[in-house]
This record gives C-alpha cells, structure tokens and sequence, in this order.
C-alpha cells in the first residue's frame, strides 16, 4: 500500500487519461512506496509491487509523464515522471524545474495534467 499521499496523487493523475495509464491502473492497490531519495533536483520514490504479474507488451519499459506540481509554499515548480520495468511500475521520478527541491514531501501543492482530461488536485495542508 503506498503510504504517500502526496505520491499515490501523483500515480493517480498519471495514470488517467490515457490508454498505457489505463492499463497500469489495476497495480496501483499491489505498490508499495519502498524507498525515497532527496535531492536539490527532486525525488526518486521506488516501489515494491506484490501483485498478479501483468500480461506482457511491446511497453514494458514505459516511461508516462504529464502531471506538473506547484508549491507555493516550497516555491517550486515540477515535473513528475513514472517508470516501469517489465510492465510494471518500478520509480517515480519528480524533478524540480524552479528552486531546490525540498528534502522532505510537500504538503502544499497543486498538481495538474498537462494532456488527457486536464485534471488538477489541489492539496492545502
């Protein structure tokens, strides 16, 4: 189970909204947010996947990304990226585009699709 609120959003809007996204949905209840990496430039989040493997593609290193995070609090501005080995989810990757990247998980933030249906969540403490 991801105990991140702040990382199971994120995996929720990139995983809506698009047909790859769709299908990788299902694994979301078999993650576990396993390890976490700060630095200056983002954060890396891996998980442990204990679920049914999923049936093999011509996408098992897929790489989806599209969801931007703002924190007015931290001011800052990212990118969010998800990673997949052998079809399924392995890293997020959250790299900051302005200021440093705090070294602890926001709690202020507004995360937005940049394609898809154009969702936007908006967390305020």
């Amino acid at each position: 189970m991801i105990q991140s609120t702040f990382v199971y959003n994120i995996l929720d809007l990139l995983l809506d909204g698009d047909e790859d996204g769709f299908s990788a949905r299902s694994q979301l209840q078999h993650l576990t947010d396993v390890e976490t990496h700060y630095d200056a430039e983002g954060v890396v989040v891996y998980f442990d996947f204990d679920g049914p493997l999923p049936e093999p593609d011509d996408e098992e290193d897929l790489v989806l990304s599209g969801v931007f995070i703002v924190s007015e609090q931290d001011q800052i501005e990212a990118e969010a990226v998800l990673y997949f080995a052998d079809g399924i989810v392995d890293c997020l990757e959250i790299v900051c585009l302005s200021g440093d990247y705090p070294p602890r998980e926001l709690t202020q933030y507004t995360l937005t699709q940049d394609w898809g249906l154009g969702r936007t969540l908006s967390v305020m403490g």
